[in-house]
């Protein structure tokens, strides 16, 4: 190799190192940026895709809500059988039902919360993306305990409570509110 074609190797290995360092400098900056202002994303579908920040105040029917289910074992065990990612990860859904709530899963898998219908509820999966048969909660009645909520997601194949039950409020870090949203509900 001549002299000529290495200095321009090393020069091209220089510049590409260079743009390597910045870019990860970079992303450290922004992730410590995102995690002080308690700044999160969704991409999954289970909510709308976007920009979320974390804020503090009283959990609401409709609010966007992030809880970590190696805090509970029954949603752990359960996502843990049933989602690519397991439970390592904190997980955000939507409130639907509040402590004292009646929630009902009737034979033609409609949600409905205190009798009211939800709309597009009517789409339980039989198995999951992965091909695994879905075990759902029971068709009847339950009635959420004061310390619990039920959660959805907008996607017919998000992993909430029609599956794992009611999200205790002990194991919700934070509530989320929509900085820039992507795209809508389905």
């Amino acid at each position: 190799m001549c002299l000529r074609t290495k200095q321009c190797i090393q020069r091209i290995l220089h510049t590409v190192c260079l743009w390597m360092g910045m870019l990860i400098c970079c992303l450290i900056i922004f992730g410590s940026i995102m995690s002080y202002f308690q700044i999160s994303y969704s991409y999954t579908g289970s909510l709308p895709c976007g920009i979320y920040r974390g804020i503090t105040g009283q959990i609401k029917r409709g609010s966007y809500v992030s809880f970590d289910p190696k805090l509970n074992d029954r949603i752990e065990c359960f996502l843990n059988q049933y989602a690519k990612r397991g439970a390592s990860k904190i997980w955000m859904k939507k409130v639907v039902g509040m402590p004292g709530d009646l929630i009902n899963i009737d034979e033609m898998n409609r949600v409905t919360v205190n009798g009211q219908g939800l709309d597009g509820s009517n789409w339980f999966p039989i198995v999951s993306r992965s091909g695994i048969p879905m075990v759902t909660m029971p068709h009847y009645p339950i009635r959420l305990g004061d310390h619990e909520v039920f959660v959805l997601g907008t996607d017919p194949k998000s992993l909430d409570s029609r599956f794992f039950g009611p999200v205790p409020l002990a194991i919700i870090t934070e509530i989320n509110e929509p900085l820039f949203v992507f795209s809508s509900e389905k």
